[in-house]
């Protein structure tokens, strides 16, 4: 089992560890800083938040011109929009966590959501449909799969998405360098990559039993 306790409901109980305030400061290293981009469908952005998708909380902040947010501000809305709403709070991996917030922030709050959970779907047996399982499940099966075996796989779907991105948007291109460099940013390497094959190949099917199990009965 590669030394991990197959028990998702004891990972589950566990507290979160993880420091929102690491995870912000790694994605403004990307974000920070006011654009004005014509052929960006959003036209301006800073600290990567715009009117066309973020008007509903900026309104709420009273921030009536993008230039004048503060990084201060932009804390605070992206603590409650991007890592509050989402339970990262709640994980125990802090490099998990900072990837996952700049997935939700870098691909948008709809595909970042869809990038974590078709990983989980495709990688860990979860077969159920969005609809039966909750955003709190997949939170729970973070914590319990979180780390660097975790991270690649997130990563490896992310570029997936940006290369399906910049196939439907070409005018995007200019942006898919960064994108991936973005995302090799958050590499970590995998330990006890020299296992053999079979004792991989069993941990992944015990994680897949206990994640089914836990789904069916909690």
């Amino acid at each position: 089992t590669n030394g991990r306790e197959l028990n998702i409901k004891s990972s589950a109980e566990k507290t979160g560890t993880v420091v929102f305030d690491s995870s912000f400061n790694r994605t403004m290293e990307f974000e920070g800083g006011y654009i004005y981009d014509p052929l960006d469908t959003a036209f301006e952005r800073n600290y990567g938040l715009t009117f066309k998708f973020d008007s509903e909380i900026l309104e709420k902040y009273k921030v009536k011109n993008i230039k004048s947010i503060t990084k201060k501000i932009a804390r605070l809305i992206y603590k409650e929009k991007y890592w509050d709403a989402y339970n990262l709070g709640d994980l125990i991996e802090q490099d998990t966590a900072d990837l996952l917030f700049d997935t939700l922030v870098c691909c948008g709050l709809n595909y970042g959501e869809k990038i974590i959970k078709k990983t989980i779907k495709e990688n860990y047996g979860v077969s159920a449909p969005n609809e039966t399982t909750t955003w709190k499940q997949y939170i729970d099966i973070i914590k319990y799969v979180g780390g660097p075996k975790f991270i690649g796989e997130i990563l490896e779907n992310r570029v997936v998405y940006h290369k399906s991105f910049v196939a439907s948007n070409p005018q995007s291109v200019r942006y898919f360098d960064s994108w991936i460099d973005r995302c090799d940013s958050y590499r970590v390497e995998i330990t006890n990559d020299n296992e053999d094959s079979n004792s991989n190949a069993k941990y992944f099917e015990n994680v897949f039993g206990a994640i089914d199990e836990w789904l069916k009965n909690g």
